[in-house]
């Protein structure tokens, strides 16, 4: 929010704030699983091969749909112009997570495919972790089946997938949350419930409309702790240290507009210090 556009300032912040996360990474041989879980994607990455071809395309594209132009990713002129993050108008206030790591990635590489390409690889993503749920319980043929539907029968959406729109992220984000929430019910880890809280916190970031499916989650959430006792299960410390993740997963949004506006969810349904908020702003006379 307040240093000017910079790749490598951003690559150095990643880097550093990783870095506490290295060494339980490794020591919990995180590697060695995803390398397996990459040899258990294998029949949906040759069954998805014939499309590469139209995503290598999609993604080289420059901007040139309306809203990817106007504001999801940053001008080369204000790049290189703007020193700090403005909050003028719609668009500078809305959850932007997504759109930082378009920013920041064109800030690094000064090309626009990269930004494509995470879009696409988070909604990617989402396909194959349906894949692995379903085939999990239901089997590999179920797995393809779904995959197959969601893939082929949905090329409009693999296509908007490397558009700067956040949509499919957001729904990816909540798709991540959602197994993860049946998952817990599955098995009655509650790990997979503050897993489930990060996820939407993801999308939180993203766009307003996971608002919905938080809700739903967290209340869940507190059914789960309250009338099932589970309240002896939750630590306290693993409690705090979620809420901490989650606003930094893109929590942080809600906190910087209420500062900035004195509404959380701006401009929708609350008054706030700027012109045209609440129920009857001008966000819906289009």
């Amino acid at each position: 929010f307040f240093t000017p556009y910079n790749g490598y300032l951003t690559l150095l912040f990643s880097t550093l704030l990783a870095w506490g996360w290295v060494k339980p990474y490794f020591k919990s041989k995180q590697p060695e699983r995803i390398k397996k879980i990459f040899y258990s994607l294998f029949p949906i990455l040759i069954l998805f091969l014939p499309l590469t071809p139209l995503i290598f395309i999609k993604t080289s594209l420059p901007p040139h749909i309306w809203d990817e132009a106007v504001y999801h990713y940053i001008s080369p002129y204000k790049l290189f112009n703007e020193l700090t993050w403005h909050f003028r108008n719609l668009y500078d206030n809305v959850p932007r997570l997504l759109d930082t790591a378009y920013i920041s990635l064109f800030a690094l590489t000064k090309s626009y495919a990269p930004a494509r390409l995470l879009h696409f690889f988070v909604y990617f993503t989402s396909l194959s972790s349906v894949y692995l749920f379903v085939k999990k319980y239901l089997g590999v043929f179920a797995g393809l089946l779904v995959f197959s539907v969601l893939t082929y029968l949905q090329i409009p959406l693999l296509i908007q997938s490397t558009w700067g729109y956040v949509d499919l992220g957001v729904t990816a984000f909540i798709t991540f949350s959602l197994l993860s929430l049946v998952e817990y019910y599955i098995k009655k880890d509650i790990n997979l419930i503050y897993f489930s809280l990060l996820f939407i916190s993801l999308g939180l970031g993203t766009k307003y409309n996971a608002l919905a499916p938080f809700l739903v989650i967290s209340s869940l959430f507190l059914t789960q702790i309250i009338f099932e006792k589970h309240l002896k299960n939750i630590k306290a410390i693993k409690f705090l240290i979620t809420i901490l993740a989650s606003l930094g997963l893109g929590g942080y949004w809600y906190i910087k507009n209420w500062i900035v506006t004195g509404n959380p969810i701006f401009p929708f349904f609350f008054n706030c210090k700027i012109p045209g908020c609440g129920v009857g702003q001008s966000f819906f006379d289009w």
